[in-house]
């Protein structure tokens, strides 16, 4: 139980990481740049990777801020990759 919730906490970290990562790239490369593309796709993919988690340990959707957060993210990607 210890060694799952230390994978837990290592988890947030590292979500923390690239959510600061991503931050970062938007201000410095913008928002159409590669590079803040992929991190956002790595981004969305971890969140809806731990709300896919979270739905079937609990039964419960989840709060529909975050998926409306997971669907801007998606659509900001789909932009991008329809412009190219």
């Amino acid at each position: 139980s210890s060694e799952k919730k230390k994978g837990d906490d290592d988890d947030d970290i590292d979500d923390e990481i690239l959510e600061e990562h991503l931050s970062l790239a938007r201000t410095v490369m913008g928002d159409r740049h590669w590079t803040t593309n992929l991190l956002l796709l790595l981004f969305l993919d971890r969140r809806l990777s731990a709300m896919s988690s979270t739905m079937i340990t609990t039964q419960e959707p989840p709060e529909m801020e975050d998926v409306a957060e997971a669907i801007d993210s998606l659509e900001r990607l789909y932009r991008f990759v329809e412009s190219l």
